[in-house]
């Protein structure tokens, strides 16, 4: 199907070092991601988890905004009214 001059390029040692050496960036950079990803979601998880414990929820915004947001949390379940 392809050339056999085409198919001996892409043989060649030098892509075979440079792909992997691009793998191994890629995967590095797929931890760094979920590492960082991690260490900054978890902070709000755990306040919101705190809250809830807590049941100490407080909205901050103008009227607009408060009836949006207070009707999203009180439907997603997690919240109750009273909170």
């Amino acid at each position: 199907m392809f050339p056999k001059q085409i198919i001996d390029f892409f043989n060649h040692p030098i892509f075979a070092i440079v792909g992997g050496f691009t793998v191994i960036i890629a995967v590095f950079n797929l931890f760094y991601r979920i590492i960082f990803t991690i260490i900054g979601v978890s902070p709000i998880i755990i306040r919101i988890g705190k809250g809830i414990w807590r049941r100490k929820i407080g909205i901050i915004g103008n009227v607009e905004a408060f009836s949006t947001l207070s009707s999203c949390i009180i439907d997603s379940g997690i919240f109750k009214k009273k909170n």
